[in-house]
């Protein structure tokens, strides 16, 4: 197997190079604007969507997406219930 799925966007990643400790700790929306006819297109803008009322709907899907995949990998060993408290109490 030389791919995984991320169970989170169903994007397919080489995994020599899927790496998601490198991630950022947000929720990052971004517009692009064009470079020209047949140059392609640039982020013009990158922000947190986390906070902002206009993507609720967004974030609730993730989050419910989220909860499922952890209970995933509690099910199957990967976590246990202890490490996920401890993992919310750090944060308090």
């Amino acid at each position: 197997m030389s791919h995984v799925v991320c169970p989170l966007c169903g994007k397919s990643a080489a995994i020599d190079s899927y790496d998601p400790s490198e991630f950022e700790d947000d929720v990052s929306g971004q517009t692009f604007r064009g470079k020209g006819r047949g140059k392609g297109f640039e982020v013009s803008e990158k922000f947190s969507v986390l906070g902002d009322q206009g993507y609720d709907d967004l974030l609730q899907r993730m989050a419910s997406r989220a909860l499922r995949i952890v209970k995933m990998l509690c099910d199957n060993g990967y976590l246990d219930k202890q490490e996920i408290i401890d993992t919310f109490s750090e944060s308090e």
